[in-house]
């Protein structure tokens, strides 16, 4: 979510991602198991855990704050070390 509010171009791997495929082909390894890499994979995207209406509101935000440049992004100070702060502003 930080990468999606705070850089102007982000992606994520449609989904794979939103399913969170995440099992390693072989222990240690980055690539995943059942990688439709090698195969046409047919997808549950209605899933209950899926991360689809996570993701829609994220690029509804995202959507929102485009018009907003990354220059005049600003982190602020708080006083909750769990938190960040940071805002953008248009260029008006």
């Amino acid at each position: 979510m930080l990468a999606a509010t705070l850089a102007a171009n982000y992606g994520l791997y449609g989904p794979a991602y939103e399913l969170m495929e995440h099992t390693p082909r072989e222990p240690g390894q980055r690539e995943y198991l059942n990688s439709e890499k090698y195969e046409i994979k047919r997808w549950e995207i209605d899933r209950a855990d899926s991360l689809s209406s996570i993701i829609k509101k994220l690029n509804r935000i995202r959507k929102r704050i485009q018009r907003c440049i990354d220059w005049s992004l600003r982190f602020h100070p708080i006083d909750n070390d769990e938190l960040i702060c940071y805002s953008k502003s248009q260029e008006d």
